[in-house]
């Protein structure tokens, strides 16, 4: 007697979930108005969200709060107003047709105006008490200070400082050299500073580039409240603003525009720099992930229609993760500024899959739309819910990481996965069972 066992020789079945299958089917079915308005709903409010997110991150994002070094950093913080101090440059370097600054009345008067400006610039370290005194360093406070020390060296070169505490010419139809008064100052070795230490020459040095006796470049240094970097790039501007440009009558730049170019420079220029670099960046990475996609997208369908199908729920996913971002009070930063080109990278696999399940099924079944959707959500649809589940859970392990700035890509990426996997599954086979009436109908006539 001869005994099989067919069962245990037959391949297993795969896995299927017909009950979640058949729900999802019903509700494409009987829900695609539904199921439009709703993506459209949160769509609207993931865009409303986007542009309420701001481009930041400081010390805290990439060190965890609880660590010693954060506390020390918060004591001084709370101890030391300085601890929020950052630096601002402010330079000025001769124009494109000359190779000097001229050092007449006309540049002095503008140095004074300029400290005007930052004694009501609220931003300067100094300006928020009753009366303002802006704390920096450059050549008008230079030649303020030789002179209050020195009254006389100030009338050798025409300059007095008047009972305002400001610097004027003594006779202004008399003509006036700043170059020639640094160049006498420069070679003075007495101390300026008794609590640094510095000499003039040592301050000039610092504030006035000169050669052959003749101005090159002036440099400023502002010390200004700036504690993250959406202060620092509000700062920045602040300066722009307040400099002007050549072209706008009464600011400083229109007024020594015959004298020098000014810049403004420093490690939050810099910064802000940068932020716009990543936001900048973003926009083309994302442009170029969809731009390439397409092209795949058409490549493989050679239909415009299908790749845009497709193409469609991938966009609307980096939607809602940016809106989401919002959501959580999560900002851009160098990690979570790729997300809606690693959106578009990890949501285009799910669309393909199930569109191209579709289009199988429905070959298979002759225009039995409904029966093909089902089966394709109960075989590749079930396959892709298995991979988003291993995906989200991998990305989720970086939630246990010290960083915060890892933390919060861990979620973002495990969000993202998350709304590409519903959106596959649920607007996706709605948008192609649609076209898929609509080119029968067009065949038809």
């Amino acid at each position: 007697m001869v005994f099989s066992n067919d069962r245990a020789n037959a391949p297993p079945q795969p896995l299927s979930l017909p009950t979640v299958s058949k729900q999802l089917e019903l509700l494409q079915r009987q829900q695609q108005v539904g199921i439009f308005l709703v993506t459209v709903l949160v769509s609207g409010l993931a865009i409303y969200g986007a542009a309420s997110l701001e481009t930041d991150f400081d010390l805290a994002d990439f060190v965890n709060e609880d660590m010693e070094i954060m506390e020390v950093r918060g004591a001084l913080a709370e101890s030391y107003d300085s601890a929020g101090w950052k630096v601002i440059y402010v330079l000025v370097e001769p124009t494109a047709t000359s190779t000097t600054v001229p050092g007449d009345a006309d540049l002095l008067s503008e140095l004074r105006n300029f400290h005007y400006d930052l004694k009501s610039n609220n931003d300067v370290v100094g300006t928020n008490a009753r009366l303002p005194s802006p704390s920096y360093e450059g050549p008008y406070p230079v030649v303020r200070d030789a002179i209050l020390r020195n009254a006389s060296l100030g009338e050798a070169y025409n300059m007095e400082v008047h009972s305002d505490g400001e610097v004027y010419p003594v006779d202004r139809q008399s003509g006036l050299e700043l170059n020639a008064f640094f160049t006498a100052l420069s070679s003075n070795s007495s101390i300026a500073d008794p609590l640094t230490g510095e000499t003039w020459a040592q301050r000039v040095e610092k504030s006035v580039h000169l050669e052959n006796g003749s101005i090159v470049h002036l440099r400023h240094e502002i010390r200004v409240e700036a504690s993250t970097s959406v202060e620092s790039s509000r700062v920045v501007d602040n300066f722009h603003e307040m400099l002007g440009s050549t072209t706008d009558s009464g600011t400083l730049r229109y007024q020594l525009k015959d004298h020098g170019e000014l810049h403004v420079t420093g490690d939050l220029v810099m910064l802000e720099t940068v932020l716009d670099g990543l936001s900048l960046t973003q926009l083309e990475s994302t442009a170029i992930s969809l731009v390439v996609s397409f092209l795949v997208l058409f490549a493989l369908t050679r239909r415009v229609m299908p790749a845009i199908i497709v193409l469609f729920p991938v966009g609307i996913a980096s939607l809602w993760v940016v809106g989401s971002m919002a959501l959580l009070g999560l900002k851009w930063n160098v990690l979570t500024v790729m997300v809606t080109a690693l959106t578009l990278g990890i949501g285009i696999d799910y669309s393909i899959h199930m569109w191209r399940r579709f289009e199988v099924e429905l070959a298979k079944r002759s225009g039995d739309h409904w029966g093909a959707l089902l089966e394709a959500i109960n075989t590749t649809g079930v396959a892709l819910m298995l991979s988003a589940i291993t995906t989200m859970a991998g990305f989720a392990v970086l939630l246990a990481s010290p960083m915060p700035i890892i933390q919060d890509f861990g979620m973002i990426t495990a969000i993202t996965v998350l709304f590409s996997l519903i959106l596959a599954l649920v607007v996706l086979p709605v948008l192609v069972e649609l076209a898929a009436r609509g080119e029968e109908s067009t065949a038809d006539t």
